[in-house]
């Protein structure tokens, strides 16, 4: 088999940035212990790396108050404790509004809460290349709206959502006193690739993971709590909008029958992922603004010459925005005569591409493209170490693989 052309990094980037591993390998190496878990210096090592992990994110997604910011296994746990967090307590049914790109991160939790009746679920189509109209999203929102959950870019093509657009309304109803609904922001997809500027824009919860284009380890994510979802002057926490879905130790008001009241801890129950955090702190350490944009040209440089080479090749069809600044570095298409997963297996054996196929854990997103019952698509992400060399190895093994199928 061929040396290996990595080319899901919207799945998990790969390698990771230097220094993660041996980040990683000293917080497992040496004495560290659990932040607040004792007075000794061991533990009071580990709440250092904490708090110097938050003070890193607070600047990078824009943010003035790094207590703010909730360490968490991952984008996914992050979501669960955004939404069931501010609605499963709900008694009055409120209305939800999100788009059909969400990942089932965001999907799952919504339809188990509509399921049950605790929400009012409302889905706003994508179009054909993957993008939400803002004006739809807006004229989705009432006075019963408790949050607007809206996908930063598809994970499926890459596709950039005008989030700003969405955001700017709902700061106009804040300011003209209207009922406002928390804004979610699923970042996975765009943090270390866009600017985030979640106090800026009025981001309300902010949630991503490390792994991806942060280029830190897995397992690792991060949740921002705005202050219109947690008040930290508020006297009642269960009075809050965000409520803990999770219990445990934290190290804080042992004696309590609830959570601690403040932040971090009311949401970072139990012994939190040290080896992960050092390695995020690492990666987050060598990420800026100048080389966030370097990897998205490069990325979109890259997609380019993919969707030029192959755009001639008969039975390819691409999936999402043609436009190189409308997208991430993602191309999703599909190969006649063959299922994605088979293809995916095809190209790896031949030319030993790994890329992403099916339907990316993005189901609404495939009904919106017509490829659900295709079983999907073949995604291509290349990553800020993928050569111009790679993609034209890649580029030959899949028009082969098209040609021999065509029939």
């Amino acid at each position: 088999m061929p040396p290996p052309i990595y080319l899901d990094h919207a799945t998990t980037s790969w390698p990771k940035t230097p220094g993660v591993g041996d980040a990683m390998a000293d917080a497992v190496s040496h004495l560290i212990a659990t932040p607040a878990r004792g007075s000794h210096s061991p533990s009071i090592a580990a709440g250092e790396l904490a708090t110097h992990l938050r003070d890193r994110l607070a600047v990078f997604i824009g943010i003035t108050d790094p207590a703010r910011i909730i360490l968490t296994s991952g984008a996914t746990e992050s979501l669960n404790i955004a939404l069931l967090g501010t609605l499963a307590h709900r008694t009055d049914r409120p209305r939800v509004v999100t788009t059909t790109t969400e990942h089932n991160a965001v999907r799952r939790p919504l339809e188990h809460l509509a399921a049950k009746r605790v929400i009012e679920l409302v889905r706003v189509e994508s179009n054909t290349n993957a993008l939400v109209d803002a004006d739809a999203v807006i004229r989705a929102i009432d006075d019963r709206t408790a949050v607007v959950a809206v996908n930063h870019a598809s994970n499926v093509c890459g596709t950039i959502q005008p989030v700003r657009q969405i955001a700017a309304e709902l700061q106009s109803r804040r300011a003209r006193t209207r009922p406002t609904p928390l804004f979610l922001l699923d970042a996975s997809q765009t943090a270390g690739l866009l600017a985030l500027d979640a106090e800026l824009l009025g981001i309300d919860l902010l949630a991503f993971s490390g792994h991806k284009a942060l280029r830190g380890p897995a397992g690792t994510g991060v949740l921002y709590i705005g202050p219109h979802a947690f008040h930290t002057t508020s006297q009642s926490p269960n009075s809050q909008p965000l409520r803990p879905i999770s219990f445990g130790g934290t190290g804080h008001d042992s004696e309590s029958t609830d959570m601690p009241a403040q932040l971090p801890a009311r949401f970072e129950p139990g012994t939190p992922n040290l080896p992960g955090i050092a390695g995020l702190l690492a990666a987050v350490k060598l990420c800026s603004p100048h080389s966030a944009a370097a990897a998205l040209s490069h990325g979109r440089a890259l997609v380019s010459q993919l969707r030029i080479a192959l755009a001639p090749i008969r039975g390819i069809r691409f999936q999402g925005p043609h436009e190189t600044n409308t997208h991430l570095p993602v191309l999703s298409f599909t190969i006649a005569n063959i299922s994605p997963d088979e293809a995916a297996a095809a190209l790896e054996q031949a030319g030993g591409l790994i890329v992403r196929a099916g339907l990316h854990c993005a189901p609404w997103t495939h009904a919106s493209l017509g490829t659900l019952a295709l079983g999907g698509t073949i995604r291509l992400s290349p990553g800020p170490e993928t050569t111009p060399a790679q993609i034209a190895s890649a580029i030959d093994v899949i028009s082969r693989l098209a040609r021999a199928v065509a029939g």
